[in-house]
């Protein structure tokens, strides 16, 4: 199988919030793998998430403006608008 990731992408446990201009409560999830492109994001709840979002990763007080590539019912797969802000991410 041919990789086609342009970043490294490390495995993590991270808090986050899912959060939309027409709902008032975030979506609450879990980071699962994160790279300077994009991440991997398991939610509480199997709620409808928008296409285009704010991602507040909670730990690291860093938000993102994020777009969904895929989804299941509980995850979903986004990639950043800006990759300039991404810290390093350290494997677990």
């Amino acid at each position: 199988m041919i990789e086609r990731r342009k970043f490294h992408r490390a495995s993590t446990y991270l808090g986050a919030s899912i959060e939309m201009r027409r709902y008032y409560h975030p979506v609450e999830g879990l980071v699962r793998n994160l790279s300077p492109g994009g991440a991997r994001i398991v939610l509480t709840s199997a709620r409808t998430v928008a296409d285009c979002f704010t991602l507040a990763v909670t730990p690291q007080g860093i938000r993102y403006e994020a777009k969904v590539v895929w989804a299941t019912n509980q995850e979903i797969g986004v990639v950043f608008a800006n990759t300039r802000d991404v810290p390093e991410v350290v494997n677990i």
